[in-house]
């Protein structure tokens, strides 16, 4: 009877414990406020920001137990242009710059000296990547890691992460990335290959499963623009690249 008393007293005490070593996992990610341009066609990341709202919630909120953090560097990316002053395409005065500042301040005060990982840039769907840019996967993971090192100024320890959630995507949407996945790969064999970095990681925030069908649309529409762009600046002649003006669409 004794030595089951100091059993069940030993378990008793132990799960606490071990409860308490139990590393939290906090995951920052916030699919895109941005236009690929850099505007913002909202303010609703300042909002977020705040120590009341989603993001700020997560770094602002005093634990005491062991975290570990996973980070969409695009996320990072789009908080630090907040922070160095921004406008709103519908021409309201902006209100993030230095709720922005105050975020970053604290984020990178509460991280220093704990784990990061990388999600991979955008957070885009697993499926989605693997199908729509599947000789990309690799270029994503590696650039997601050395862009959140070049933020943290650290090393990024752990495994790249990506959401393994999945929306739905129109016919149009996944034949339009199909195209332009092809075209990256035959421009990239006469012109540096960094000249698609843009678009490339545009992609990967736009198959984000958080952005909802109707919010997509304009963005997938800046998307096929900006693509278009570049596709009209670069004509494939003879083994050679020239500029043209004739307009060539999706």
């Amino acid at each position: 009877m004794k030595r089951v008393l100091v059993f069940l007293l030993a378990l008793f005490f132990a799960i606490p414990i071990q409860s308490a070593n139990a590393a939290e996992v906090v995951s920052i990610t916030e699919p895109t406020h941005r236009l690929i341009d850099g505007k913002f066609f909202d303010d609703v990341l300042a909002t977020k920001l705040l120590p009341s709202g989603d993001l700020g919630d997560l770094v602002f909120t005093t634990s005491r137990s062991n975290r570990s953090w996973l980070i969409d560097p695009a996320t990072i990316s789009e908080i630090t242009a907040m922070s160095n002053g921004y406008g709103v395409i519908d021409g309201s005065t902006p209100t993030g710059q230095q709720i922005a500042k105050d975020w970053l301040t604290q984020f990178y005060r509460i991280t220093k000296y704990e784990k990061v990982s990388a999600i991979t840039y955008g957070n885009p769907a697993k499926s989605w990547v693997s199908k729509l840019m599947p000789a990309d996967v690799e270029y994503l993971n590696a650039i997601s890691k050395i862009k959140l090192e070049e933020y943290l100024g650290k090393a990024s320890p752990g495994i790249v992460t990506t959401s393994t959630e999945k929306q739905k995507l129109s016919n149009s949407i996944q034949n339009t990335f199909i195209f332009a996945d092809k075209q990256f790969k035959l421009m990239s064999t006469l012109v540096d290959p960094k000249e698609f970095d843009l678009l490339k990681l545009r992609m990967a925030q736009l198959l984000n499963p958080q952005i909802s069908a109707g919010g997509l649309t304009p963005l997938y529409a800046d998307f096929q623009s900006e693509f278009n762009k570049v596709r009209n600046q670069l004509r494939v002649s003879k083994s050679k690249f020239t500029v043209t003006s004739s307009k060539q669409e999706l």
